[in-house]
């Protein structure tokens, strides 16, 4: 309870006593009720997707992921239909790609956190991804960047991917760490690195209520590129990373300890990345091998591209 009371910073957001909950916690222990129940019954309404706990081999989480996303494979083998090339695997790297109809760049990442040896530099390792990506899609009229079955990982693989999409670095917000009650340290900033390379074309993001963690943090770079519009629900909203701390007993549980603003000083902590198009995920289409959000997206960029032919540069 100590941990939370020094490090949570959420409390004033889901409305939450920490100091009478704490001070009732103590005396329902002292009843005799069961130290899971009570942590369980203390963490259950902060509705925090980074607030959970393992029990032994039982795991209680604040908030769980959408009901969908038990079926995340078989809606991404759905959103894979629409290729018209093989779908390439980065291997350990969580990365899909390949192309869509109309010369269409397609991105798939399902999570930020680097797997194998490889990854012991992950920030080199993303680079080479992210300039081979650069080098097979110059020829593109457009890319779609699909992000809704992302767990997260590191922020810095995702600042790293974002660069994907421009030449040069940019703000993308700050962030302070709660360090005691009441207390951040001082913002720092968040800037992503961009790349000599990138393209500058048309890019739909697509995003779910599971789109969370280091993969916002990705949402929250992209969204600041003129080119770039996100398309589909408010991502999970659980932006900081994660503290993780054990128990005596062996009982492990991770908390947030981070806030986030956007360059205006916008928080979406609890909120989402809010979509520029919302687009709600259509499971029901999905079983029926229809990707509704896929589909938007490529309606939007035939549209952005028409536009721009209309319209060219001078």
């Amino acid at each position: 309870m100590s941990t939370f009371a020094r490090h949570y910073p959420n409390f004033a957001l889901y409305g939450v006593d920490w100091d009478t909950r704490s001070t009732n916690a103590r005396a329902t222990l002292a009843d005799g009720t069961a130290l899971d129940q009570i942590l369980r019954e203390s963490l259950d309404d902060l509705h925090d997707s980074h607030v959970d706990i393992t029990f032994g081999t039982e795991e209680f989480e604040a908030k769980p992921g959408p009901e969908w996303s038990h079926d995340r494979r078989a809606i991404f083998d759905t959103s894979a239909t629409y290729l018209n090339s093989p779908l390439i695997e980065q291997q350990d790297a969580g990365l899909y790609h390949g192309w869509l109809k109309n010369n269409v760049g397609y991105i798939a990442i399902v999570h930020m956190t680097p797997e194998g040896s490889i990854w012991q530099q992950p920030m080199p390792h993303a680079q080479k991804l992210t300039r081979a990506l650069a080098k097979e899609y110059a020829d593109a009229t457009s890319v779609i960047i699909d992000l809704r079955s992302n767990s997260g990982g590191y922020d810095t693989v995702a600042l790293t991917y974002a660069s994907l999409m421009s030449d040069t670095p940019w703000i993308v917000g700050r962030k302070s760490v709660r360090i005691a009650p009441d207390q951040f340290d001082p913002w720092g900033a968040i800037i992503a690195p961009g790349m000599d390379t990138a393209l500058d074309v048309p890019t739909a993001v697509l995003v779910s209520s599971y789109t969370v963690s280091a993969a916002e943090v990705g949402l929250m770079a992209l969204r600041e590129l003129p080119q770039v519009t996100l398309i589909g629900e408010n991502s999970a909203g659980a932006i900081s990373d994660k503290m993780d701390r054990q128990l005596p007993n062996g009982w492990a549980f991770s908390l947030p300890h981070q806030r986030f603003e956007t360059p205006d000083g916008t928080s979406f902590e609890g909120l989402g990345v809010p979509p520029d198009i919302k687009v709600d995920m259509n499971i029901n289409a999905f079983a029926l091998g229809q990707d509704v959000i896929l589909e938007t997206a490529l309606a939007h960029l035939r549209r952005q591209l028409l536009l721009n032919s209309r319209f060219p540069e001078h």
